[in-house]
């Protein structure tokens, strides 16, 4: 398959214009930059459906803990404290913000314009999560006010419908001081167009 330039803005659209999916993003950095040591790793599981429905919850892996929100329209719910509890939308909205980045809506874009702006490569097909795929790989190298990036990635998109199926990048950052940081993140959409039910929490 040829490799066009406009394919991931494609696969941007496609997935904007689904029904709904699930999707799941892991993330795990570790490293000190500018003297200061970090380490973190995380999951984001999500859930979208039609009637403006979303469900998100974070779990970090590090500090043991979780949150869950549910959206539908302008009501939301909050599960903390082993319970879940009604919550004011600009609530919900802050906490749905912390982790928008890591949802595809938003996520892919990033992935696009940061990771793949230099020619990607087309790798071949590949079944993922049971869904046929193009495969291709990317690796791009950045420099800036003393920090460089080092990073490669694949991505697979639905060769029916053309939406981003899987994506990941393993990235290494090293600041002008010497400092180094490792970061990987991986994020798989599934269940594209089916039938999820998100319901207000009993």
């Amino acid at each position: 398959m040829p490799l066009s330039g406009d394919i991931f803005e494609q696969a941007e659209w496609a997935l904007d214009n689904l029904g709904s999916y699930r999707y799941q993003a892991t993330v795990s950095f570790r490293g000190t930059l500018d003297g200061e040591f970090n380490e973190g790793e995380f999951e984001v599981e999500g859930e979208i459906s039609e009637g403006e429905r979303s469900r998100v919850a974070w779990i970090d892996q590090l500090a043991n803990q979780r949150f869950e929100v549910i959206q539908i329209a302008d009501q939301a719910w909050v599960f903390r404290d082993g319970s879940w509890q009604s919550a004011p939308g600009s609530e919900a909205e802050d906490m749905m913000g912390l982790v928008a980045y890591y949802a595809p809506k938003y996520s892919w874009e990033a992935m696009v314009d940061d990771f793949l702006e230099e020619e990607a490569t087309y790798v071949g097909t590949a079944t993922v999560n049971g869904v046929l795929t193009h495969r291709y790989s990317s690796d791009v190298s950045l420099s800036e006010d003393g920090e460089t990036l080092d990073s490669e990635g694949d991505v697979w998109i639905a060769v029916d419908g053309g939406y981003p199926v899987k994506y990941e990048f393993d990235a290494e950052i090293r600041d002008a001081s010497g400092g180094r940081a490792t970061i990987r993140m991986s994020t798989e959409v599934s269940d594209a167009n089916a039938a999820i039910g998100i319901e207000a929490p009993r």
